[in-house]
């Protein structure tokens, strides 16, 4: 089938624009897939997640897309601006986004944007268009030139559903468009905990769509703010897509290119009755038919007065019933808002702005959809109406920061109510034992080195000389015993001369040996024990010396008086030293002759020549030696034990202060914990009071802002109901008496036919036939075309 045999039959200027953007569509390489939906749906932000680049289309609340915007493959990445009159021009993607929103509809045709990523852009094309319930037409008319550039359709719709708005949209796309499938985004916001499950809503929507448009259609449910599901729908969609695009292309030819011929054929049909009438010779028939039409106006008038007392009443009973579903949207927007407000307590002015802006755009969205469908319940199907923008209320939020001062004064009372604790705490641990200081520990040391060094000090004997020492000593002594015997003689001599008895005399002889063997004995011993030891004590010399001399003195003295007793007087005097009688004579007699003394004194010579000088040693040094090294061994001992008490001490108190130490760290330590603790209590009373009070303020202006949007809502409705009567009112008369108007005029112009050559009217029926019949025949043809 050729696309000139279809531009043959007898079309009209926009019907030769469709059929001609219809064949141009197909000899594309590319499957072009256009989105659609109303505004802030997020189609763009859909693409943005499906190609990876989530900045490259504006995202808002707002109406965003205003112009038809094609993302395709491209050798680098470019943005060109097209204008109605062809014009291209390169900006930055910078400036995307100023065009993509602003208000150039009028002047620009599309924006077209190339990306070298993904690769299977090389396959595919998207058309982001602007939202279907636009208020401009501008949009209007892109979104209808983008139907007819589409080979696929992602009818993007929010997680409540389709509206009967929708649904008149979609069927206007279906006319054109066989290859659709339907996106439930944002499905993020179910909550599942209420008994709404994704699967459940998706096969709702499903049962939905099916119901109202009378054949199953692909539904998928993603958040494409989350990327929820979106792998699935590029695995399902896309990819099908790419893999199928020539099929996908031709079944959207033949659809179009069907449903255009059928529209052709009707056409065709009724310029084929109306001539038959003109041609026909049967003037009853057509006065029939004028008849007929007249009646029609009476029916028509007295059905137009049932069905606008109808639609009063229907419309009445309708706002009536509105005002009760609106105390129960607004109550549940209350709650959705609150919800909002609780889940995004970190959120700032402006991204809580956003946040409510949606909510308030999915209630307001409910809102219109539940009038829209009672509408069209009133309406019927044969009564199109279009609902003027609902106005809401400006979402402009104000938020001011609370004032902290009591709180952190609260908080500087309990801070400095710890640091008292601690340092009473810390005060206690201070007093410890004193440490020995350093010096005293030097000063005993030190003391000790020189204790010590005395200590060692070795001890030297000091040897004097007998001070006693006499060189005639042994001569003095057996002088005396020569003398004593020299005595014992003169004694004999004199009591013989005197007549003493021979007893006596024997007597004296016998004292005298006597005597003289105990001297010479004693003389002996003293001798030898002086030339042994030479170390004899004075004093005992001295004892011996004496005794020696009494036991003589008395001994010559009894062997004197014969072994009587010696006078009193004479002993007294010889006691105190005084000569006696008897001594005078043993004085005289000793200088008259002395035998015996003069031996013992020669032998005394004898000995004291063979004897030295006596040397000893110093007992007193000795003493005050060992004496003085006992008190510095003493005194050691006293400043060892001293410093070793110091030294325990000293270990006591570190093993004190450590603890004292580990006690002030553990002090410290909580210290610091509790410190943290409170800071971090502080830290999160603060942000519950600022959350708190910024929850209570937002709340506060959000609940005024929806006050002020359900006395909006109530007045819209009122308007809109108002508005759609006089509506009705207008258009009933119109609808049907337009109808009537057409067979009116028709038949006006058949009446005017037969007043002219019917050679013209047959002409023009058999051109009617030739192009039904070719018409007919393309239809025949269309489910066999391949390429063009």
């Amino acid at each position: 089938m050729n696309i000139e045999q279809i531009l043959q039959l007898p079309l009209n200027d926009a019907d030769r624009n469709i059929i001609t953007s219809i064949s141009q569509q197909l000899a594309k390489k590319e499957v072009v897939i256009g989105l659609f939906g109303s505004f802030s749906v997020g189609k763009s932000e859909l693409i943005n997640k499906l190609i990876h680049h989530d900045n490259l289309l504006p995202t808002h609340v707002n109406e965003t897309t205003a112009i038809p915007t094609h993302i395709s493959a491209g050798r680098e990445e470019n943005v060109v601006l097209v204008s109605k009159s062809g014009e291209r021009q390169m900006i930055d993607k910078e400036q995307l986004h100023s065009y993509v929103v602003g208000s150039t509809a009028d002047i620009i045709d599309r924006i077209e944007i190339s990306l070298p990523r993904p690769t299977w852009l090389n396959s595919v094309q998207f058309i982001d268009t602007p939202g279907r319930n636009t208020k401009f037409k501008s949009h209007i008319e892109s979104s209808e030139s983008a139907m007819l550039h589409a080979d696929a359709v992602l009818y993007v719709m929010p997680w409540q559903g389709l509206t009967m708005e929708d649904i008149v949209y979609i069927k206007k796309i279906l006319v054109y468009q066989p290859n659709i499938s339907f996106v439930i985004n944002k499905v993020d916001r179910i909550d599942e905990s209420e008994g709404i499950s994704i699967e459940d809503l998706k096969e709702k929507v499903a049962s939905d769509i099916e119901e109202q448009l009378g054949k199953a259609y692909p539904v998928f449910a993603v958040s494409a703010k989350t990327g929820f599901n979106i792998d699935h729908l590029y695995n399902n969609f896309i990819l099908h897509i790419v893999n199928n695009v020539e099929k996908i292309k031709k079944k959207r030819f033949k659809h179009s290119v069907d449903q255009f011929l059928q529209r052709q054929k009707d056409t065709i049909e009724n310029e084929i009755t109306f001539l038959q009438l003109a041609l026909s010779n049967d003037e009853v028939k057509l006065d029939d038919e004028k008849q007929k039409v007249q009646l029609e106006y009476s029916k028509v008038e007295t059905q137009i007065a049932k069905e606008l007392s109808q639609t009063q009443q229907l419309l009445k009973e309708n706002e009536l019933d509105m005002d009760r579903i609106l105390n129960e949207e607004m109550s549940k927007l209350t709650k959705e808002v609150e919800k909002v407000i609780q889940n995004h307590q970190n959120a700032s002015v402006e991204q809580l702005e956003l946040l409510l802006e949606n909510v308030l755009a999915s209630s307001r969205q409910s809102i219109v959809s539940v009038v829209t469908a009672r509408l069209a319940k009133v309406l019927g199907k044969d009564l199109s109406f279009h609902l003027a923008p609902l106005e809401t209320a400006e979402l402009s939020l104000n938020y001011s920061e609370m004032s902290y001062d009591e709180l952190s004064q609260q908080f500087e009372r309990q801070k400095q109510q710890l640091v008292r604790k601690f340092e009473s705490k810390s005060d206690q641990l201070k007093n410890l034992p004193q440490h020995a200081t350093e010096e005293e520990r030097a000063r005993l040391t030190e003391e000790l080195q020189e204790l010590a060094e005395l200590a060692a000090e070795q001890y030297v004997p000091k040897i004097i000389k007998d001070e006693t020492h006499d060189p005639r000593k042994a001569e003095k002594i057996l002088r005396g015993v020569g003398f004593v015997g020299d005595i014992a003689l003169a004694v004999g001599l004199a009591m013989a001369t005197a007549g003493v008895s021979a007893g006596a005399q024997v007597s004296g002889k016998v004292a005298a040996k006597e005597g003289a063997k105990i001297a010479g004995k004693e003389a002996a011993k003293k001798a030898a024990e002086e030339a042994a030891k030479k170390a004899a004590k004075e004093a005992a010399l001295k004892a011996a010396k004496e005794k020696i001399k009494q036991e003589v003195v008395e001994k010559g003295l009894i062997l004197a008086t014969g072994g009587g007793n010696v006078p009193n007087d004479e002993l007294s005097k010889m006691k105190k030293g005084e000569q006696s009688p008897l001594q005078t004579a043993i004085k005289t007699l000793d200088m008259v002759t002395s035998p015996i003394e003069t031996l013992a004194v020669k032998i005394g010579k004898s000995i004291d020549g063979n004897r030295a000088p006596m040397e000893t040693e110093d007992i007193e040094h000795r003493n005050q030696f060992f004496t003085k090294k006992y008190e510095i061994e003493r005194q050691y001992q006293e400043r060892v034990n001293t410093l070793s008490q110091l030294e325990q001490q000293a270990k006591e108190n570190e093993a004190i202060r450590v603890q004292y130490e580990r006690k002030l760290e553990n002090l410290q330590t909580d210290l610091q914990n509790q410190l943290q603790q409170l800071e971090k209590q502080r830290e999160e009373t603060l942000q519950q009071q600022q959350k708190k009070h910024y929850q209570t303020q937002i709340l506060q202006q959000v609940t005024e802002i929806l006050e002020e949007q359900k006395a909006n809502y109530r007045e819209w409705i009122q308007t809109e109901f108002a508005r759609i009567y006089q509506t009705v009112e207008t258009m009933l008369p119109e609808h049907y008496y337009g109808e009537l108007a057409t067979w009116e005029e028709k038949l006006n112009e058949v009446e005017q036919m037969k007043r002219h050559q019917s050679q013209d009217v047959t002409l023009k029926m058999e051109e009617m036939r030739a192009h039904l019949e070719k018409c007919e025949s393309l239809l025949e043809s269309v489910y066999e075309v391949e390429t063009l």
